[in-house]
């Protein structure tokens, strides 16, 4: 999806528009993006790392009955998830 950043009307509509918000934008973007998903109700997912601005909506979000996931990528994401599988496999014996 194509759009401008600073598209006042257009960002909004298109995160209502959506069930789920898969954010690939800098990290620095998506604080802006993850607050219009918790205005929507929308669920909001990014492969940056979790930044402490995004810590800060964590409340709102889970108030809201809504996840914020970050750290779903290849890297940082699928590295994390594959040596979280590693360790419960370990605990397991």
């Amino acid at each position: 999806v194509f759009l401008d950043m600073n598209d006042a009307e257009g960002l909004p509509s298109l995160v209502a528009g959506h069930d789920v918000v898969i954010s690939l934008l800098p990290a620095t973007m998506h604080v802006k993006v993850a607050e219009l998903c918790i205005e929507n109700g929308k669920h909001f997912v990014s492969a940056s790392y979790e930044s402490p601005q995004m810590r800060e909506l964590d409340e709102r979000a889970r108030s809201a009955g809504l996840t914020l996931l970050n750290e779903i990528g290849l890297d940082p994401g699928i590295d994390h998830m594959s040596a979280m599988k590693i360790i419960d496999e370990a605990h397991e014996r």
